[in-house]
């Protein structure tokens, strides 16, 4: 079962928080035949500091670090191959890339904040409950003491286990 995570490094790579899918994955103790956590991202040479913890953080884990940039075709079929969406983000513009998995039909997996709360619902997908925090420092645009959201690794967790290990419940 393959949950892929997808954003831009030069994005705000704190604002995407590919952390706490690293975390979640962690928490729900997958056997390394059983999930694997793909990280596709562009830009990594934006903060090459950010792709060394991720790798840091993902040591262990049945995970896969892809940064590649891939054309409109490529990005399709790597949502053809891949099993659900996941989105851990403190702040989404819209949620585009969750919008287009969803559309090919995958599970989606998300914070229940920001953007992509236009179009999902807990009737289309899982919503990963986030207490809204103060950004402890400037992140770009992102302003130190503004709110964002700290989405629940554990609840994150528990989505992925149940698609994981409830049959049919991915293609429900």
């Amino acid at each position: 079962f393959i949950f892929l995570y997808t954003f831009d490094v030069s994005s705000q790579t704190e604002r995407k928080n590919p952390m706490a899918a690293i975390r979640a994955f962690r928490l729900a103790n997958f056997a390394p035949d059983e999930a694997v956590l793909l990280l596709k991202f562009t830009n990594g040479h934006a903060d090459r500091a950010a792709v060394g913890r991720l790798h840091e953080a993902a040591s262990g884990l049945s995970t896969i670090c892809l940064d590649v940039s891939l054309t409109r075709p490529e990005v399709t079929a790597l949502m053809h191959v891949t099993d659900a969406c996941l989105s851990l983000h403190r702040a989404e513009g819209f949620g585009m890339t969750i919008a287009e998995q969803m559309l090919l039909g995958r599970p989606a997996i998300a914070t229940a904040y920001s953007g992509n709360m236009d179009f999902m619902t807990p009737d289309v997908a899982r919503l990963v409950p986030a207490t809204r925090v103060p950004i402890p420092r400037d992140y770009g645009p992102y302003l130190r003491g503004y709110l964002w959201a700290e989405p629940d690794a554990h609840e994150a967790a528990r989505a992925m286990v149940d698609l994981v290990r409830t049959p049919g419940l991915a293609a429900h």
